[in-house]
């Protein structure tokens, strides 16, 4: 698809509505107008293809000009809406209950409106106008937005978060895009690995307090940490620990996602540490499933390193749901909702399935039955929150199935700050590991710096040199 857009301010975002309805291998010409004329805003798009023409057209009629940060959005969303109606012509509508609404954390966007003085009810509405969000949409992100708003207050600048990245699964599932190797293949770089990590992390604590920060939350995650033995997972826990003031840390997480990697002496390990918080992410509780995404556990596992968890130590869980899984109806994501609230973790998350063009499953014949997808959300929302948990944050990614979200619940008092601090980008996060990405955030500006650690582990371990080179560079940047 050759796309041309007017104004090319707008480049980015009318290419984006396009790709939600035509894929960039499919041939033809798409031209995208769109331009402000008083208190209209109007959008043209204009689509050729195997020698038909197809057209759509949008415009806002507002009481109003519009105030300066407001017309970029204003111009791509009548952009957006045009190519929606040039996509109908060709027979191509869908129902999209963001409607078109583009970019990662709309809770943020939200906030931005609240804090310009609209009511949180004020700007939801307005962002309905904009993109034609549904109602339902709308009053899911008022609801996250009042309450990200109320656990970013407990920030400020004098604290941090620190993060490690451990890059290693038993296996790759096959939705998994992230930064994460087969044990079975990368075995031999584990140890090597987990040698300069622990030298990396004790560089990171170094910057913590030469920039005289207080670390608040502590997020080890991946892969799956609980694939290293007991002795590597000791080591990196030590590494964050040794002489680290926890007057100030509120949350400390260890991912331990897949069941087939836990064990009751690493859990006893990971106890000796101020570990508060474990995940344990099933993504579903159908046992054809699991073996269907590549997961080497089944269900009673899951069950089994649940009550393991329980009866280690008083850790808050977390467990991962994904909606949209190859071959799962909507009546299986009911049972494993249902499932999910009999065990009764603290924090429940839940995905949509994402297309991620590095997974094996975006390159497969494995089936997806996205039809289905916001009445699975749409039951997790009903059936969490009548049992008392709430939705406390809400992020966005490409290639979701009909451009849906992921949505983290909490039961009161347990909410995951580090999940909130990283997705809204309010708070500086110094990052160690493969894949890591330490943010430098300054508060008063709202500019953002990123340190980028390499993705694979051979290369990690290769130019390591490297890697604490960038660590000492923060303090510059900072």
């Amino acid at each position: 698809m050759n796309i041309t857009v007017e104004p090319a301010s707008i480049t980015y975002e009318a290419t984006a509505a396009c790709y939600l309805f035509f894929s960039k291998q499919e041939e033809g010409d798409l031209a995208v107008y769109a331009q402000i004329e008083g208190t209209k805003i109007k959008g043209n798009c204009i689509l050729d293809q195997t020698g038909k023409r197809f057209e759509g057209e949008y415009t806002f009629e507002l009481e109003r000009e519009l105030p300066s940060f407001e017309v970029k959005r204003f111009l791509s969303a009548a952009a957006a809406r045009a190519i929606r109606r040039a996509a109908a012509a060709h027979g191509k509508d869908l129902v999209l209950p963001w409607g078109l609404m583009l970019g990662v954390r709309p809770a943020k966007l939200l906030r931005e409106y609240h804090e310009r003085g609209y009511s949180y009810e004020e700007a939801a509405q307005r962002l309905v106008l904009i993109y034609g969000i549904s109602e339902e949409k709308a009053e899911l992100l008022k609801t996250v937005a009042q309450k990200e708003a109320a656990l970013l207050s407990q920030t400020d600048d004098s604290l941090v978060s620190l993060y490690v990245g451990i890059p290693f699964c038993p296996t790759r599932c096959l939705y998994c895009s992230f930064v994460s190797n087969d044990m079975r293949k990368s075995k031999n770089y584990i140890e090597p690995y987990c040698e300069l990590l622990v030298r990396e992390i004790h560089a990171m604590r170094e910057v913590t307090e030469a920039l005289g920060k207080k670390v608040q939350t502590i997020y080890i995650g991946g892969g799956t940490p609980t694939s290293l033995n007991e002795n590597q997972i000791a080591r990196i826990l030590e590494a964050l620990t040794d002489g680290l003031d926890t007057s100030n840390l509120k949350e400390f997480t260890v991912e331990a996602g897949r069941a087939d990697t836990v064990t009751r002496e690493k859990l006893q390990v990971i106890k000796q540490f101020p570990v508060s918080r474990v995940s344990i992410n099933p993504q579903t509780f159908h046992d054809t499933t699991l073996e269907r995404i590549g997961r080497c556990h089944n269900v009673a596992d899951v069950c089994r390193a649940y009550e393991a968890v329980r009866e280690t130590a008083d850790f808050q869980i977390n467990m991962d749901l994904i909606a949209g899984l190859p071959g799962e109806s909507e009546k299986m994501f009911r049972e494993s909702i249902d499932r999910l609230l009999e065990l009764g973790p603290e924090n429940a998350t839940v995905h949509t399935l994402c297309l991620k063009r590095g997974s094996r499953l975006s390159q497969g014949d494995d089936e997806v039955d996205a039809h289905n997808v916001n009445g699975m959300l749409s039951y997790a929302q009903s059936r969490l929150t009548e049992q008392g948990y709430f939705p406390y944050y809400l992020y966005r990614q490409k290639y979701m199935v009909d451009n849906l979200e992921n949505v983290g619940y909490a039961l009161p008092g347990t909410e995951n700050l580090y999940n909130v601090n990283i997705m809204e980008e309010s708070q500086t996060i110094l990052a160690s590991g493969c894949g890591a990405s330490s943010k430098l955030v300054n508060r008063e500006t709202g500019k953002i710096e990123r340190v980028f650690n390499f993705k694979d582990p051979i290369e990690y371990i290769s130019r390591f040199d490297e890697i604490l080179e960038r660590k000492r560079k923060i303090l510059d940047l900072i």
